[in-house]
């Protein structure tokens, strides 16, 4: 969702501006391809643009094409081959469909509307058999807002919807160097991020980067927990680590881990035995998937590289890739 946010703030600017605007989208792939199906870029009349379709080798070829869609405002689809001008083998097919400025307000409304409530939405897309015809729309619970309407000399027979989660968000508690340069790298890469802190090096913190103290047990009060959410302890004391970690089982989330070797997080597991036995065997699968050590094991030793491995562990963890090693810090 982080990537059709820019897209889209990027979009309000143009239509403020003036600037009538066309939306590109992968609607089919063969082979190897940088980018997948349902990936989007918005182009304004000014061939301004946000989003990539490729690594930067399609890009040309997308203004080229947005030209015939400002002048005709008809579809246009266009079959790119990198096996012969890139040599990648592979092929991605791009539809590009004039924006209307209701449709695209309509649209910008619902999505800052479930982007704030952490609701995913649904990229659809129509297309006929022989890629002639093509269109698409978001599905927003009960509204849809289709971006253009199918043109009936084309059979649609095919239709496919593709899942938008919420953005990925990260939550660090702790206010220590390590911990800011985890917020910036995770701000970096597009994580709705939160530093828990009581104090901090707020000189060395993006704006974007949601700064906040609250004690373990006011958090939810104040941040919205689900399965696209992130947790990382690295207060460098084990009894607020461990405090945290008391309420942080209670709450939704795709990732927690905690900062430090094996030992240690076998001391935090320790003391919440004695603790609380019944809120152990509660949490006993949460408990089992608890990463510590934190981070993929690429060597890493300075702050800035060992963010790296914490964030590669967590994007892996997302998207559903077995990866096991960890660093031992």
């Amino acid at each position: 969702m982080y990537e059709l946010k820019k897209l889209l703030d990027f979009a309000n600017k143009k239509l403020h501006a003036g600037k009538p605007m066309v939306l590109a989208s992968i609607i089919k792939t063969i082979g190897s391809s940088y980018r997948k199906k349902g990936t989007q870029m918005i182009i304004s009349e000014d061939l301004e643009y946000e989003g990539a379709l490729s690594g930067g080798c399609v890009e040309n070829e997308v203004l080229r094409q947005s030209e015939k869609v400002f002048t005709n405002k008809e579809n246009v689809i266009f079959e790119y081959d990198g096996q012969y001008k890139l040599g990648c083998k592979g092929k991605i097919y791009v539809l590009i469909e004039y924006l209307e400025n209701s449709t695209l307000q309509q649209l910008i409304l619902q999505f800052n509307d479930h982007h704030q409530k952490r609701k995913g939405i649904i990229l659809g897309i129509k297309k006929d058999n022989a890629l002639s015809g093509a269109c698409t729309y978001y599905s927003f619970e009960s509204e849809k807002i289709e971006i253009s309407q199918p043109n009936s000399s084309h059979d649609y027979s095919e239709s496919e919807e593709l899942d938008i989660p919420p953005q990925n968000q990260l939550v660090i508690i702790g206010g220590e160097y390590d911990s800011v340069s985890l917020a910036k790298l995770a701000d970096a890469i597009g994580f709705k991020t939160y530093l828990i802190v009581k104090e901090s090096f707020s000189h060395l913190i993006p704006d974007s980067v949601k700064v906040l103290y609250a004690k373990p047990e006011e958090l939810t009060l104040k941040i919205k927990f689900d399965n696209q959410t992130a947790v990382v302890l690295m207060t460098h004391s084990l009894s607020k680590d461990l405090n945290y970690l008391i309420e942080m089982l209670k709450v939704e989330s795709k990732y927690l881990g905690v900062l430090g070797p094996p030992s240690r997080r076998e001391i935090i597991m320790n003391n919440l035995l004695e603790y609380n036995q019944s809120l152990l065997l509660e949490y006993s699968d949460k408990l089992e998937k608890l990463y510590g050590p934190i981070g993929l094991n690429i060597g890493a030793k300075t702050p800035e590289e060992i963010s790296i491995s914490v964030l590669s562990e967590i994007i892996s963890v997302f998207n559903h890739q077995l990866v096991t090693l960890s660093l031992d810090h």
